[in-house]
């Protein structure tokens, strides 16, 4: 039993690390793990980490995207 358990708790374990891993270099995390243990809350907690940075880049482009778009439009009138 402790075995199928420590199996279990370390499959769970290096999903989180890949996880880890994944959201550093921008690339899509795996599922969700199931359960309501310590470890399925720091997974959600993880995942809505990720959804919130990938909301943030999201505003920060849209707000990139809006100065250069309104720092183009003098210097088209300077050049005209």
């Amino acid at each position: 039993l402790l075995v199928l358990f420590s199996r279990g708790v370390a499959r769970r374990l290096t999903v989180l690390a890949e996880n880890a891993r994944r959201l550093s270099e921008g690339k899509e995390l795996a599922p969700r793990l199931t359960g309501r243990d310590e470890l399925n809350q720091l997974d959600r907690v993880f995942h809505d980490m990720a959804d919130a940075l990938r909301h943030k880049d999201q505003e920060n482009e849209m707000f990139v995207y809006s100065v250069s778009h309104d720092l183009r439009s003098p210097l088209v009138n300077l050049q005209g």
